[in-house]
């Protein structure tokens, strides 16, 4: 009680200097400046508590595991929404028996969007009923035979988000491939040509989906090569790259990893022309490329990425001498230039001007007294 008897005081004593030193330089009266100091007071107060509140708060946030939403990140692929029994899905049937036997009439007399209707209302009144696997597969093959090609492959993944046990995984990963390819190679309408997407721009998430819920299923390899291939026909390089990257490293043993090793180089070299002037892409590209001469020399594009390697190597053989040559005439820095033109020699020794290079590395090493 002492303590808080001396603390209480000590706060008392301060607000009193505080007021003596507001009235002595505003002028107010004791009065109106007593009313002032305690208004202060109480907003100080009120500020604290506000802010001990919000701590408090995020003190319970955290013991429960929660984060503010402001720090959540978005998940990368959510589940779908689990399907429930609504007045916009009533089926015809009082039990799920009766219904898949209804909805399976309705197909067999080729009335495939009241089947389609029927096998959707019976997997969201009955969801955990033995009919609903099925109905749910039903209804993903008559989208799928309708033409419905993203709202089927759609209700193929729910099948396997809710229903994986009930078939072989395999099988319904090979009917997502079948319409991811349909969706690519569709041809393009008018509208594509007006920003509307592409069929290929279509299929990419679904690819992607498809690698993400059977990363170690036996097409895996070639599902993950079209991603790559269709961010290379965009133009999109570097996602291209990171693609089929992914292909050599997750599958090296595929039947893709040679082809992906070729496209990843191929990319590479396409963002060294588009950057002349930048050595470090085109040192990328050859880079890659070597590699992928080194690895599988025997492959049917080995002579287009020897092309390739050839052309890179040519320029920046040039961008190696034209630097050496700014030092030696341009500068007028002959140490820089002997070091420059020694460095080109060592990387190009096959280049037209290497023999140029090595006469003026002599007359340098003379010039500066420099022993070989």
């Amino acid at each position: 009680m002492a303590i808080r008897s001396s603390r209480m005081n000590l706060f008392l004593d301060r607000a009193a200097c505080v007021e003596l030193v507001f009235r002595s330089v505003s002028g107010l009266g004791r009065q109106d400046c007593g009313s002032l100091c305690c208004w202060a007071i109480s907003m100080r107060l009120s500020i604290l508590i506000t802010f001990l509140a919000a701590c408090v708060l995020l003190s319970v946030a955290s013991a429960f595991g929660a984060e503010p939403s402001f720090d959540a990140p978005e998940p990368v692929a959510r589940r779908l929404e689990r399907k429930t029994s609504s007045v916009f899905y009533r089926p015809a049937k009082s039990t799920s028996a009766e219904q898949i036997a209804y909805a399976d009439s309705l197909r067999d007399a080729n009335r495939l969007r009241s089947a389609s209707k029927q096998y959707s209302a019976l997997v969201h009144t009955w969801h955990e009923s033995p009919e609903a696997p099925m109905a749910q597969r039903e209804l993903a093959a008559l989208l799928e035979k309708r033409g419905k090609y993203q709202a089927a492959f759609a209700e193929y993944r729910y099948l396997i988000e809710n229903y994986a046990s009930s078939f072989t995984y395999s099988d319904i990963l090979d009917r997502q491939f079948r319409i991811a390819n349909q969706i690519m190679n569709e041809e393009v309408g008018v509208l594509g040509w007006f920003g509307e997407s592409t069929p290929r721009e279509a299929a990419l998430p679904l690819l992607e989906q498809i690698v993400a819920s059977g990363p170690r299923w036996e097409r895996a390899p070639e599902a993950q090569f079209s991603v790559g291939w269709i961010h290379e026909n965009k133009g999109d390089y570097e996602l291209a790259i990171s693609a089929y990257d992914i292909v050599q490293q997750e599958y090296p043993r595929s039947d893709f990893a040679a082809s992906a090793s070729f496209r990843m180089g191929t990319c590479l070299y396409h963002l060294a022309k588009a950057s002349r002037h930048d050595e470090k892409s085109a040192q990328r590209a050859r880079s890659q490329l070597n590699l992928f001469l080194r690895d599988y020399p025997d492959h049917e594009s080995a002579a287009d990425a020897q092309k390739y390697v050839t052309e890179l190597t040519s320029r920046l053989a040039d961008q190696y001498y034209q630097r050496a040559v700014f030092y030696d005439l341009k500068a007028k820095r002959p140490t820089a230039a002997l070091i420059a033109y020694t460095d080109f020699l060592n990387k190009f020794k096959a280049s037209e001007n290497a023999e140029t290079a090595a006469q003026r590395i002599r007359e340098l090493k003379a010039e500066l007294g420099v022993q070989d």
